[in-house]
């Protein structure tokens, strides 16, 4: 070793003060989704195709 060399130590993490403990919140129901308009229906039915064919085609349930 090297005389002059110097050791890396690691000090101890200063610990974050604990926050107050927040009260749980009452989560309103999700909204319906509103329709699609008609000129992009023929995107949301092609896309729709897709997805079940792809899903369709998965070999491994994980990827469905």
């Amino acid at each position: 070793q090297m005389p002059n060399q110097q050791y890396n130590i690691m000090q101890p993490a200063a610990t974050a003060p604990v926050s107050p403990v927040r009260k749980a919140t009452i989560c309103e129901p999700p909204k319906p989704k509103a329709e699609i308009p008609a000129e992009h229906q023929i995107i949301a039915t092609v896309l729709t195709s897709l997805k079940d064919q792809c899903i369709s085609l998965a070999p491994n349930p994980q990827i469905r």
